[in-house]
């Protein structure tokens, strides 16, 4: 064993000579790669070993995406935002209790054995090249697999708004059954059994947070592109903001809030509240045209909620894959086929809940 024998140090520094400088820089930025792309892998590869399928896989502007049951690559210099990778499970239909704590058990073992993986992969070659291979190129990148790794598993702690690191996301996922919730609709399609779920917490919890809001535009999205019959609890609940248009007002200061207000928007019109419909779009729009944030984003969503409410005819716009900008990670999802089928669909249009007189809960409604 080398350690601490005459001229180790010697011998450790002068492998950093064995190639040119230039060299370095070009294998530094190798190690980034190859540290990343097993990083995302670990991610995509703990899903399959749980039973799931993934959709898609990007490593920087490398974007892995399944059509029509085929792998197909995409090269996104715009992923390169990102900052790394991603990777998009397919979690199925989550029908039950049982379901879900399968989905939840998959992604927090993912998002605990990518960081794990990294920290040992930067660990582990330094450690064997310092111990038995101190004359030789292993050293350098030995040291530059360990930089880049700590800094990976550095970044996995760290929380940013809408950034949650593995390592947070982790404890948040095993521990917050309503965290899991939320993070889990991402990826299914919502079932009868979230519906259930996400109905029950909206009537135990009235104040509007982050978790509410996105949880309200769920249930109104299905109500309104995937229902017939109108859901009364949506209903009362759409009208008690009708009757305090301040709070829709408050919805457009952040972005889940804009999704739900724009949902409200067509819960009215789908509920033939056309004036009501009306009123929220003029301050919809009037909000949207001066936020700051990209025009693209800003003309797709006037665009699409003029067009669905019948105010004109936007389809040429809307239906655009280019033009499709449903929020600020557009450019990463909409990489996936079945996002955009899904927002063609929705912008075909949907059909008024039937005209009735009946009344519920004490309500009339038409």
């Amino acid at each position: 064993m080398p350690l601490f024998h005459n001229g180790y140090i010697g011998a450790l520094l002068n492998t950093f000579t064995y190639v040119a400088w230039y060299w370095h820089i070009l294998i530094f930025i190798g190690v980034i790669f190859i540290t990343l792309a097993l990083h995302e892998l670990t991610h995509f590869l703990v899903f399959v070993l749980m039973g799931y399928e993934n959709d898609m896989l990007i490593v920087f502007l490398f974007c892995f995406y399944k059509h029509q049951g085929k792998w197909r690559l995409k090269i996104d210099p715009k992923l390169m935002i990102l900052g790394g990778g991603l990777v998009w499970p397919d979690l199925g239909v989550i029908d039950n209790n049982e379901d879900f704590e399968k989905a939840r058990k998959a992604m927090y073992t993912s998002l605990l054995s990518a960081p794990l993986f990294t920290a040992i992969s930067g660990v582990l070659p330094l450690l064997i090249g310092l111990l038995f291979l101190h004359k030789t190129f292993i050293i350098p990148i030995g040291v530059y697999l360990f930089i880049v790794s700590m800094f990976y598993t550095y970044v996995s702690t760290l929380e940013s708004g809408e950034i949650v690191g593995d390592f947070k996301a982790y404890k948040r996922v095993k521990s917050d059954v309503v965290f899991s919730q939320l993070l889990l609709l991402q990826y299914t399609d919502i079932s009868n059994y979230q519906y259930r779920y996400l109905e029950t917490y909206l009537k135990e919890n009235t104040y509007y947070t982050k978790v509410t809001r996105a949880f309200f535009a769920y249930l109104l999205e299905k109500n309104i592109f995937y229902e017939d019959e109108i859901d009364m609890f949506l209903y009362e609940k759409v009208l008690s903001i009708v009757n305090n248009p301040y709070q829709f007002q408050n919805f457009l200061s952040n972005e889940e809030g804009i999704i739900l207000a724009q949902h409200i928007i067509f819960f009215l019109h789908k509920a033939n509240h056309q004036a009501d419909s009306l009123m929220f779009y003029d301050t919809f729009k009037k909000h949207i045209e001066t936020a700051k944030t990209k025009d693209v984003y800003k003309q797709y969503l006037i665009k699409q909620t003029a067009h669905l409410i019948k105010l004109s005819d936007e389809s040429a716009y809307i239906n655009n894959p280019k033009n499709m900008q449903t929020s600020l990670v557009s450019f990463i999802i909409n990489h996936l086929p079945s996002v955009v089928e899904a927002e063609l669909k929705k912008n075909n249009g949907f059909s008024l809940f039937p005209v009735t007189c009946s009344i519920e809960n004490g309500l009339n409604y038409i």
